[in-house]
């Protein structure tokens, strides 16, 4: 099982992001079953669809690909949802990675992956930020 974050789908779409050229090697391997089930949440789908317009400028084209890999006929992945206990513990994470000036700083989005993915015993994730390393594996 294997966690999808919002980077590896915005490298699906756009051309100007680092990783555009390997995304599509990774996405090959993900549809060939090398990671096992394919999982993301709707806080990735909604931090996905909110970058993409931005950093597409609204293209119609980039937005209706990013939606499509979400719920359309191009789906990936099930799409996890958070609950009560879920975002306490993501807070809780937030918190303690944002406390120190030594960190690099975390989205709540990521400390949601996080504890989505402890929840459903999902021990790696499709990322390009390593800040996800202390609990998951990386797969970039």
């Amino acid at each position: 099982m294997i966690f999808l974050d919002t980077g590896f789908y915005i490298a699906l779409i756009n051309p100007k992001d680092n990783y555009y050229r390997r995304a599509p090697e990774i996405l090959n391997d993900l549809l060939d079953g090398v990671y096992g089930q394919l999982y993301t949440s709707h806080f990735v789908m909604a931090e996905s669809a909110t970058l993409t317009a931005i950093r597409t400028r609204n293209n119609k084209i980039a937005i209706d690909s990013i939606q499509d890999y979400f719920i359309g006929e191009s789906q990936i992945a099930i799409c996890l949802r958070s609950n009560e206990e879920v975002e306490h513990l993501a807070w809780e994470l937030f918190c303690k990675v944002n406390d120190s000036n030594q960190n690099q700083p975390m989205s709540f989005v990521d400390c949601t992956n996080v504890k989505l993915a402890q929840q459903h015993r999902i021990g790696a994730i499709v990322s390009f930020d390593g800040h996800y390393k202390s609990w998951l594996q990386i797969v970039q």
